[in-house]
């Protein structure tokens, strides 16, 4: 009777572990499959940046640049930095949630762009003086975008050492 209750016990205690690994095997494939599902998006958002640059490149390059643009144009190029600083918000924050890549790498990313493009350092800086105002108006303590911060220390880390912009820096957002 001993034997028989020991080998019920084993038993049980095979199937125990053998539902453990089915279900951590079951988490790692739903995990894999959740991470496919963001590259797809990131993806598509990337497309959608490349369609929305494209659709207004003129004023991209001349923005780029730093070459005065009329108000309509402005507004044209701070709608497509907008874009791009939302979608590095959204990588930045996968990769700090998921820790799918180092949330630096993607501060370093778009701190060079804003480096590299007196355009988009136009923008980046108006955006600052722009929520240093809000803030208070507030009385301070509104929450800042994560990136936002992360952004100005690799900026100061540029601007402040020997390192210049290349002379033709890349031309996208990506």
């Amino acid at each position: 009777m001993s034997n028989w209750k020991d080998t019920a016990e084993l038993v049980g205690i095979a199937a125990i572990v053998a539902s453990l690994i089915f279900v951590g095997m079951q988490m790692r494939q739903d995990q894999k499959i959740a991470e496919a599902e963001i590259y797809a998006q990131s993806n598509q958002l990337a497309i959608e940046l490349a369609n929305l640059v494209n659709q207004d490149r003129e004023i991209w390059l001349r923005g780029i640049a730093g070459q005065e643009l009329n108000e309509e144009d402005e507004a044209v190029f701070e709608n497509i930095y907008m874009a791009i600083l939302l979608n590095y918000g959204g990588i930045w924050q996968r990769a700090n949630r998921l820790s799918t890549r180092s949330p630096d790498s993607v501060a370093k990313q778009f701190a060079y762009l804003i480096y590299a493009h007196p355009g988009l350092r136009r923008i980046w800086e108006r955006r600052k003086e722009y929520e240093a105002e809000r803030n208070e108006s507030f009385g301070g303590g509104l929450p800042g975008f994560p990136l936002t911060t992360a952004t100005t220390r690799i900026l100061e880390e540029l601007d402040s050492g020997p390192a210049k912009p290349p002379q033709d820096p890349p031309r996208t957002p990506w």
